[in-house]
């Protein structure tokens, strides 16, 4: 089967992710905004992305089980029904303790969802086309999160209408997937790489994985509210929104060509050192120039949201083939610990400090991520060219994931040099 056919074949499942996304998208930015015109402080709002990454993990844990004891169609309409439901529970039990509680089930149903959708990919990708079908997924899920931005627009945060229609995406999602004919649970075993030896063998990598989470995630939890707090509006804020994670369109694949050619440690300290200076320009922009926001953020999310695939392709290249699946599991929950961390670190910041606290919170983040990556750099030779892994523009979404990376193929002998097994 070519690449076309396959593609035609996964449209249903490539419709039903695009919808899950694009309410996720929609629903993240609703509820910072609602939050803040109901007076939550920051801190809440930041804990609002924290809750949601709790049940992140959690779901990392619970789904996979889930899948083989029901298999992959009932798997994720029980997840979509319990995400739409809590879409509607949001807006009629608001305050702050209950959206937090709302938010961790939120990701916990949000991300079994994408993992069964995933592992129904997985099943269906196989070997030879998975890679282009990575590509494919990747630009599916930065496209519809950029246009869920769009509807933010359709009716006011304070009102029902958009928590309804968040609730219609995840249940329209449903459709396309249940009328597919195919039910087969991928069969995917995922051992974890213990974290000691995978901080031992790819620091840089980890740390990489852990800063890229706290550093996006703060700033996609905690835009909206900054945009609130200098007095834009419900449209302006949606076009902050889709500026920020549209900008990684324009990156993600010019950036890993040049990191699968130069030493991905320095490609990552330049990535990260840039996205600093954006990040402190904008700290330092007027708020009464909404404009020059929007084009700063667009070049900041050019920048920060590549830094997560640059981080794995760097921990790739420290290990032997055989355990790429294992070594992506562990930096998905890495990231996900990052982001719990980095947006309740900017939250908190933003309490004391205002709304400017959450591009110096992240311009910290980025410059201990870019002075890490660069003293390495100093201190360890670089790995061979014919060493590296190929560079995969990961979106940072579900456990399942890992087994679709094209690194992750069965390697009947270990690496290529000593290199890619010790540091």
């Amino acid at each position: 089967m070519n690449t076309l056919s396959l593609i035609r074949r996964l449209s249903a499942l490539f419709l039903g992710m695009a919808l899950l996304v694009a309410g996720n998208g929609l629903y993240g930015t609703l509820l910072s905004l609602r939050a803040a015109a109901e007076g939550f402080s920051p801190a809440v709002i930041g804990g609002l992305t924290t809750s949601f990454f709790a049940g992140y993990l959690a779901a990392s844990l619970v789904a996979p089980p889930l899948i083989a004891r029901a298999g992959l169609a009932r798997s994720f309409a029980v997840a979509a029904s319990l995400v739409s439901t809590v879409a509607l529970l949001t807006a009629l039990w608001v305050s702050e303790s209950a959206w937090l509680l709302l938010r961790g089930l939120h990701g916990a149903c949000f991300a079994s969802a994408i993992i069964i959708a995933e592992g129904w990919l997985n099943a269906e990708a196989g070997t030879r086309l998975r890679g282009q079908v990575m590509g494919a997924y990747s630009a599916v899920y930065l496209g519809a999160w950029t246009l869920s931005q769009a509807l933010v627009t359709a009716a006011s945060p304070t009102g029902f209408q958009l928590f309804s229609l968040v609730s219609i995406l995840f249940s329209v999602a449903l459709i396309p997937l249940l009328l597919t004919p195919h039910d087969n649970s991928p069969d995917v075993s995922v051992e974890r790489v213990p974290l000691r030896r995978l901080v031992q063998l790819a620091p840089v990598g980890v740390l990489g994985c852990l800063l890229g989470g706290a550093i996006i995630n703060a700033l996609l939890g905690l835009t909206p509210l900054y945009g609130h707090r200098i007095g834009l509006g419900s449209g302006q804020v949606a076009a902050l929104m889709a500026a920020l994670v549209g900008g990684a369109l324009f990156t993600q694949w010019p950036l890993g060509w040049l990191s699968d050619r130069q030493d991905r440690r320095l490609i990552l300290a330049a990535t990260a050192a840039l996205a600093m200076v954006i990040t402190l320009v904008l700290a330092s922009t007027s708020p009464s120039r909404p404009a020059a926001i929007a084009l700063l953020l667009l070049a900041l999310g050019a920048s920060v949201m590549p830094l997560y695939p640059l981080a794995v392709a760097q921990a790739n290249d420290r290990v032997e083939a055989r355990d790429s699946v294992g070594v992506m599991s562990s930096l998905l929950v890495v990231y996900a610990l990052g982001a719990m961390l980095g947006a309740a670190a900017a939250g908190a910041a933003m309490s004391r400090f205002g709304p400017s606290a959450l591009f110096w919170t992240v311009a910290v983040l980025l410059l201990l991520l870019s002075g890490a990556a660069l003293a390495h750099w100093c201190r360890r030779p670089a790995v061979a060219p014919e060493a590296k892994e190929a560079f995969v523009a990961v979106p940072a979404s579900s456990h399942m994931l890992p087994s679709m990376d094209p690194r992750a193929e069965p390697q009947d002998a270990p690496a290529a040099d000593g290199e890619r097994s010790a540091t």
